[in-house]
């Protein structure tokens, strides 16, 4: 259940839920008695889950006013009986402290959407400050697969983001220290593992076409 998001909605939510259960008790009060006061209970629960504090608060109140003038014998407000003093502010307590852990979910699930909102921001940015670079820019995650490949590095290598996305950056990305070794240079594996920096030139050997040479860098 989501709680409301506009302040008027919180407490018009809890005025309706006031007098829903204001009419439920008053149907089956006959039938359960003193009993029925859990009706109220319930709608300070609810009122305080969806809205918050304050209209917790507001529940509270005025479900006391109408639980003493309507559904009391006598009709009484206040009664200074020590378990009527408990039972009273038990009521309070319960929907003050759901209201306070609604507030807080409520903060955190807006924390987390903003977070979220920030980061879709970011990598768009990113993608499109990687679209417009001339170098060929490769990113791996700290597995060494392949999250992100502009298009200057997929011209260089034969294939785009969509062929090397998730692949092992070793199986795009071929590189030898120089055009007549026979194993494959790993300098991002290096990297990866000793978070350091490297630089160096070498000989790119593409999915199709010649040996290039290259100045790469790689940092993590």
């Amino acid at each position: 259940m989501q709680a409301l998001s506009s302040r008027w909605q919180r407490y018009v939510a809890a005025i309706a839920i006031v007098v829903a259960a204001v009419a439920l008790r008053t149907w089956i009060e006959p039938l359960m008695g003193s009993q029925s006061v859990v009706v109220f209970l319930g709608a300070i629960i609810l009122g305080a889950w969806l809205g918050g504090v304050g209209p917790a608060l507001l529940c509270s109140l005025t479900l006391h006013v109408a639980h003493g003038r309507w559904f009391r014998d006598p009709p009484l407000l206040w009664d200074p009986d020590f378990n009527e003093v408990v039972s009273t502010l038990a009521y309070y307590v319960v929907g003050v402290t759901v209201g306070a852990l609604s507030e807080l979910r409520t903060a955190a699930q807006r924390r987390a959407r903003d977070e979220h909102e920030q980061a879709v921001a970011q990598r768009e940015q990113l993608h499109i400050t990687l679209s417009c670079m001339a170098d060929g820019v490769l990113v791996v995650d700290s597995q060494g697969r392949i999250t992100q490949l502009n298009p200057a590095a997929a011209d260089m290598v034969g294939c785009d983001l969509a062929e090397a996305s998730g692949r092992p950056w070793a199986e795009v990305f071929q590189i030898r220290r120089d055009a007549t070794a026979s194993e494959q240079d790993r300098p991002l594996d290096h990297v990866l593992r000793q978070r350091c920096v490297v630089q160096a030139s070498a000989w790119l050997m593409p999915a199709a076409g010649a040996l290039t040479p290259i100045a790469y860098s790689a940092a993590p």
